[in-house]
């Protein structure tokens, strides 16, 4: 098992979104919830082909093998002509003035993108956890939520978020960092064999005249979607797409790296944002009660390696209470959302056997918690 470390000489600040929140129709919410259905069924059909016809490979006459990150392999789609399906193209609602939605589940030819517009991204693999791991990613605002998790479905839900995607610096002084506008969405389904896998939807969605572009981004338009199967008792099944638009052709060198890199990465990272909330969920729970000094403490050895070493205020384990040196200690960056739904970030020091224990905590029992006590009821 390997534990990701934080290390960084930035600070990252609160933020919030430029917009208000997002008020929608009875009828722009119906239209939306059969957007991500139909989204997500014309994605569980490639899903199938990829599993049943192609037994769980990419052809290699239309992938090229790109990067691999520990257990998963990206790939990126040869340039010959394919149809994307409507996946990919934004989906507009509240053109210019008017307030009711004008859009359509089904692309219009103008909406559609072609081979030539978009990065096609697949990355496939496995890794340690459950599906019920494959809980979400925190760093982005959200503006509205459309269907909001319930105890009975703590892992279903439909929202529209804001997020900023910055450009490596390279490219920084090329080309704007990138902002989204997305439909997110989040549960279960099921294969045609009737197996349960989960699901984690993102899909561009524009609101020109009340989330018009801004100053300091560029639009930015993706979609992607994320498959979870449990294939063993500890061991998930991976398989992501992603369809990324490209700003101009000229920039497909530079582009698709960049964004092929992120596609690989974010798979993996979203096992990793549920253990921080795990981690967020015990870190509230130790400061509703009040721990005895531990003995490693008084005699100031560390709990972990049992040396003496040079003693810093902040070194206890945030969770236990006993001494862990900063070379034994693992340190994580922990997002919270206010009140006023901005959000913040501060940084736990935790030994590895209370990391461990936190990673193995139920999922659906700590969401479940955290909805019993009013965390998910704060956003608009």
């Amino acid at each position: 098992m390997e534990f990701k470390n934080f290390a960084s000489s930035t600070k990252k600040v609160p933020f919030t979104s430029p917009y208000p929140p997002l008020v929608l129709s009875a009828k722009e919410k119906k239209q939306l919830r059969q957007l991500a259905k139909t989204l997500v069924e014309v994605n569980v059909d490639a899903y199938e082909q990829f599993l049943y016809e192609n037994k769980g490979k990419l052809p290699e006459s239309e992938w090229k093998f790109f990067r691999r990150d520990q257990q998963v392999e990206t790939y990126l789609r040869r340039r010959d002509e394919y149809n994307l399906r409507g996946f990919g193209a934004t989906k507009k609602f509240r053109r210019g003035s008017d307030t009711s939605s004008t859009a359509s589940t089904s692309s219009a030819r103008s909406e559609e993108l072609s081979s030539l517009d978009v990065a096609d991204i697949r990355s496939i693999g496995s890794r340690d956890g459950t599906i019920e791991d494959a809980d979400g990613i925190e760093d982005c605002n959200v503006l509205v939520i459309i269907d909001n998790v319930t105890p009975e479905e703590p892992f279903t839900s439909l929202s529209i978020r804001w997020r900023v995607t910055e450009n490596p610096p390279i490219l920084r002084n090329i080309l704007k960092s990138y902002d989204h506008i997305y439909l997110e969405a989040t549960g279960f389904t099921h294969l045609s064999n009737g197996e349960r896998v989960a699901f984690h939807l993102l899909h561009s969605v524009d609101f020109p005249s009340v989330t018009p572009p801004l100053p300091d981004y560029s639009r930015g338009q993706v979609a992607a979607i994320g498959f979870w199967r449990q294939t063993a008792p500890n061991v998930v099944e991976i398989h992501g797409r992603g369809v990324f638009a490209l700003p101009f052709e000229r920039a497909r060198a530079l582009f698709v790296p960049v964004v092929t890199t992120s596609m690989s990465k974010s798979v993996m990272h979203i096992f990793y944002a549920a253990h921080m909330k795990k981690l967020r969920w015990a870190l509230t729970q130790r400061k509703t009660r009040d721990l005895a000094r531990s003995q490693s403490s008084v005699d100031r050895v560390c709990s972990v390696c049992n040396k003496k070493r040079t003693i810093r205020q902040g070194d206890d384990c945030d969770l236990c209470g006993d001494l862990v040196c900063s070379v034994c200690r693992i340190t994580h960056k922990v997002a919270s959302v206010g009140l006023e739904n901005k959000m913040h970030w501060t940084k736990a020091h935790v030994c590895p056997f209370c990391m461990t224990k936190v990673i193995n905590l139920d999922t659906a029992a700590v969401v479940c918690a955290e909805i019993k006590a009013g965390w998910y009821d704060r956003f608009p």
